[in-house]
């Protein structure tokens, strides 16, 4: 008894707090008193300069990268490491809690099937009681090419999950083990050559887009006929292994695997990733409602079988907060060069940062690889649950009727979840006067309508009474005054006036229809027919600004899982386990990469400037560290003032012998010398720290440069100008697929500039400018003899030459496809020629 007592209270993880930290706060602490000091005496030397535009610029770069810098140093004040013990877990697997795993793709062109495939095996194979886990794939593509993988993937699973079993696989994932040095075993030749005929049978029916499947698949695939399009079509739900009598190769039962493509309708925002993932959260909890969901991307394949083991020591250990929320994994990239040329591991972000984070009050949602609770999205800890296994085969009728039911566009219409989080109505925050009472919270447009249907059975009455949704009273007057009393002004005022005697009207023809013709009003189709109307009366009658369809029908972003996050930010710990368990593929095309990283920097802002951003909403309910970790994430992208600043003014001011720093024998120069190492040599120590090489920390360092002045740039400035309503912002997947020669090019470590896009024009011209200013600073050395005034920008400019050297290749040197187009080298030659122009009229 005694020695079954002390094994029931084993410990199942173990939390070490890092001994760096000290050595974090001092430096800290010294470049902070650094950085205020040389800030103070720019600022002082703003009342004594001739050259006030130039010093203001300076100015304001030095400010933004001290804030950037400051912001970035919460990370470092309580890192912490983890590790878990999984052979401490109860022997009884029955105690071990369900999972259910959501892998999310969207195009069977960009995300390659067999990317998916590889991912779900992966899963699929994990050491975990396989009654116990189901695996959801989300196809937001709607394609029969992605439902044919699957089906092929559920016949190769037969095989692949007790081969890894039988021989301790570490690395499930087909396509990354067979790239590997694998061990040749005594069928490993067959399950290869099974793996080979199926990746073959797919890529093939990928080319030719004709599906050609066993009969016992044919019938689903009837429903893509003329009719079904990516974004018009009914809902698909397939279940390819069910969880009890699907057996493998040696006849152990498989977990389950189920196929769902959302309905979708042309009218109907579907949000996205969002989108998907919420009729995920519906469509699980109908079918398997497992207490534990996995979400990963579609190409972030697990690399260790007993990653679900390892998270469940937290879930299970009673000696830590049960109201853990999430548990984040890193991610850990895998297809990257050597020296990692684009730095597209981003080590500080996934691994540097995420310990900090958890040492102060949990890590942040990365997107994938996270373990949550389902009850995290159902409110707070004393909100009502329905976590609960699900006594029905998921193969019964009535269980596919309501799957399919949850999974309708427009199932959130009309609903408490809808009203509260989908739908608004006018300009979010505003209150809204009923029958002379103020209101909080918008009413939704759909609460409206479905309170006005609901009397018209009743048509003389002027008030209309309802107990649908536990509504409310109010006078048809009181919608034709609204836009009077709530809160908007001009153009806003005038829209909301006007959609609503749009309303107004569509509701009397739902009356007549009634009245006459005995039809019963559909409150979603109402809504729609009001979406549809306001937006052509806007766009072609208002002619104000340009809007597209998807920013004019999302009348409320969709922020269900953001808000259900929120109320588990505020509340709960999160555990981190800090081991790389998802490997993703990494761009290995420069375009790729700041195209990705022009999104993030576009969802950054958002938050930026979102109702629960970190300013508003962290402060108040964040210890003040925590907020400043997240202040960093959302503007991420803000220090490319800086940065196009430092690229530009400093080495035409050199060209124009015009000196903007302190001379070298100045005691100030000794202040710009140290933040400049400072922050450089923390750095570098720290990415070494991780493991990484100093090329690689070079490499690092450089693309921070690059996507400074490509991909953050353009992303603030898509930002403003879709606020500003200028124009629309536009979300593409990154692209998985793989070019072979690129792929070459890339593996000895050469960018890729092949693509005439616009994120290289600043970048050549400011590599241009950098060039110019450095002959200038060697000829005026050779000729003049000093260049003491002038050797900070001298120095700036030999770093942009130096940092720049892949730029020259790719525009003067390369001859291959990768090359720089002539296009974009002629044009950055003539744009940079107009820049110095313009700049040595303010110089």
């Amino acid at each position: 008894m005694g020695k079954q007592r002390t094994s029931m209270h084993l410990p199942l993880h173990n939390r070490l707090v890092l001994r760096r930290r000290w050595l974090n706060r001092v430096f800290a602490l010294i470049y902070t008193c650094t950085i205020v000091t040389l800030i103070y005496h720019e600022t002082t030397l703003l009342f004594h300069t001739t050259n006030i535009t130039v010093s203001l610029l300076m100015l304001q770069a030095n400010i933004i990268l001290a804030f950037t810098w400051l912001t970035n140093q919460a990370f470092r004040m309580n890192p912490i490491h983890r590790s878990t013990f999984p052979e401490n877990l109860p022997k009884d697997e029955t105690k071990y809690p369900d999972i259910d795993v959501f892998i999310c793709t969207a195009d069977p062109y960009k995300e390659p099937p067999m990317v998916a495939v590889n991912t779900a095996l992966s899963i699929l194979a994990y050491d975990y009681p396989t009654k116990k886990l189901s695996v959801y794939l989300s196809d937001d593509g709607g394609s029969k090419l992605t439902l044919f993988a699957f089906t092929e993937a559920a016949k190769f699973a037969k095989h692949w999950l007790p081969y890894c079993k039988k021989n301790g696989i570490l690395v499930r994932c087909p396509e990354a083990y067979f790239r590997s040095n694998y061990t040749c075993l005594p069928n490993t030749h067959e399950i290869k050559l099974m793996y080979e005929n199926m990746k073959s049978k797919v890529e093939q029916t990928i080319v030719s887009g004709n599906v050609h499947t066993d009969e016992k698949w044919s019938n689903i695939f009837t429903i893509w006929d003329n009719q079904f399009k990516r974004s018009n079509h009914p809902t698909v739900i397939q279940v390819f292994l069910d969880g009890t009598t699907d057996e493998d190769a040696l006849g152990h039962v498989m977990p389950k695997l189920i196929y769902l493509s959302r309905e979708k309708h042309e009218a109907t925002t579907h949000k996205y990733k969002a989108g998907a993932l919420n009729v995920l959260l519906r469509v699980s909890e109908i079918m398997t409602n497992a207490p534990i969901i996995l979400t990963v991307d579609c190409d972030m394949y697990s690399n260790d079988p007993r990653t679900p083991l390892e998270a469940i020591c937290y879930f299970l250990d009673s000696s830590i907060d049960q109201n853990i929320a999430y548990l984040q994994y890193p991610q850990s990239f895998h297809g990257i060069n050597q020296d990692d040329i684009y730095s597209a591991a981003f080590k500080f972000i996934f691994e540097f940062n995420m310990t900090g984070f958890d040492g102060l009050a949990g890590p942040s949602h990365a997107g994938t690889g996270c373990f949550f609770r389902r009850r995290a999205f159902y409110g707070c800890p004393s909100s009502h649950t329905t976590e609960q296994s699900r006594s029905q085969s998921i193969l019964s009728t009535e269980v596919l009727a309501q799957a399919h039911e949850v999974a309708r566009c427009n199932f959130e219409a009309g609903t408490k979840w809808g009203i509260e989080i989908c739908v608004l109505t006018g300009p979010a925050g505003h209150k809204l006067r009923i029958n002379g009472f103020r209101r909080r919270k918008p009413y939704a447009s759909h609460q409206i309508l479905a309170g006005v249907t609901a009397g018209l059975k009743h048509p003389a009455h002027a008030h209309i009474r309802t107990q649908r949704l536990g509504m409310f009273v109010f006078h048809a007057h009181d919608l034709v005054e609204m836009h009077e009393h709530c809160g908007a002004f001009g153009i806003k005022k005038m829209v909301l006036h006007g959609n609503i005697i749009i309303a107004c009207w569509r509701m009397w023809r739902a009356r007549n229809e009634k009245n006459f013709s005995n039809k019963d009003p559909n409150v979603v189709e109402m809504v729609a027919d009001i979406k549809t109307l306001g937006f052509l009366w806007y766009k072609h009658r208002f002619k104000q600004g340009v809007v597209d369809w998807d920013r004019w029908s999302d009348l409320g972003l969709c922020r269900s899982w953001v808000i259900a996050m929120d109320h588990w930010w505020r509340t709960f710990t999160r555990a981190f386990a800090f081991n790389a368990k998802d490997g993703g593929e990494a761009p290995s095309n420069l375009h790729d990469l700041l195209n990705q990283t022009r999104r993030w920097c576009i969802g950054g802002l958002d938050m930026a400037f979102c109702k629960y951003n970190p300013f508003n909403h962290g402060l108040k309910q964040l210890p003040l560290l925590q907020a400043m970790c997240y202040i960093n994430y959302v503007l991420w992208s803000i220090p490319c003032i800086s940065v196009v600043i430092y690229s530009i003014f400093p080495q035409i001011a050199l060209i124009r012998s015009v000196p903007i720093f302190p001379k070298v024998s100045d005691r100030w120069f000794l202040f710009y010398v140290f933040s400049f190492i400072g922050a450089y040599l923390q750095e570098f120590i720290e990415f070494k720290h991780m493991g990484g090489t100093t090329r690689g920390w070079f490499n690092h360092q450089r693309m921070w440069i690059i996507r400074c002045l490509s991909s953050f740039t353009f992303g603030i400035l898509e930002y403003t100008l879709t606020k500003l309503h200028i124009s629309s912002s536009t979300f593409s997947v990154t692209s998985k697929v793989v070019d072979e020669e690129a792929r070459q090019r890339y593996d000895q470590g050469m960018m890729e500039f092949g693509v005439e896009s616009p994120f290289f024009y600043l970048i050549s011209m400011a590599a241009l400018v950098n060039l110019g200013a450095f002959i200038y600073g060697i000829v005026h050395f050779l000729t003049y003899g000093g260049l003491e005034d002038l050797f900070v920008q001298f120095f700036l400019s030999a770093f942009g030459v130096v940092n720049s050297w892949p730029i020259y290749d790719a525009m003067f040197i390369r001859s291959d496809r990768g090359k720089m187009p002539a296009k974009i080298t002629s044009r950055s030659i003539a744009l940079a020629c107009i820049l110095y122009v313009a700049v040595t009229l303010v110089i």
